[in-house]
């Protein structure tokens, strides 16, 4: 199948007692990266050809929601960043640091997930105020 591309079916049954035609459906594949890539005439992962400060990867990844918020309260850091449902096998990941130098996998003691009403959902990332690092960045990788 090709990447975001809808595609119509329906189904039919035969048996003894005769045919039966299914109503008419329709799904949409993902896109993966180098289709929405090519769609939008983008270079590579790293590149911001719309200058919000985000590669063009992460923009992939999040539906160009831009980039993650944080507040504090309740003694948790709470991190939210979108993830678009229409990315084909995205995976996206909050890291750690002290120093900028080594990255670590964010220990969250919760993580929520909303739907957006649309074609993505909000990821929440909780961190318990007293072990959170000095620096966070959200990494994204992808098939």
């Amino acid at each position: 199948l090709l990447p975001h591309t809808t595609y119509s079916f329906n189904a039919s049954a035969t048996n003894s007692a005769g045919t039966t035609i299914g109503m008419p459906q329709s799904f949409t594949t993902l896109w993966d990266w180098a289709s929405w890539s090519a769609a939008r005439g983008l270079g590579g992962p790293a590149d911001d050809v719309n200058h919000n400060g985000l590669p063009d990867l992460v923009d992939f990844a999040t539906g160009e929601a831009g980039p993650p918020t944080a507040a504090v309260g309740d003694g948790m850091l709470k991190f939210t960043y979108r993830r678009s449902l229409e990315a084909a096998g995205v995976e996206l990941e909050l890291e750690v640091s002290d120093d900028l130098l080594s990255w670590g996998r964010a220990t969250p003691s919760a993580t929520e997930r909303s739907p957006d009403g649309g074609s993505g959902e909000f990821i929440t990332v909780c961190i318990d105020a007293g072990l959170a690092r000095r620096f966070t960045r959200l990494t994204v990788t992808t098939p």
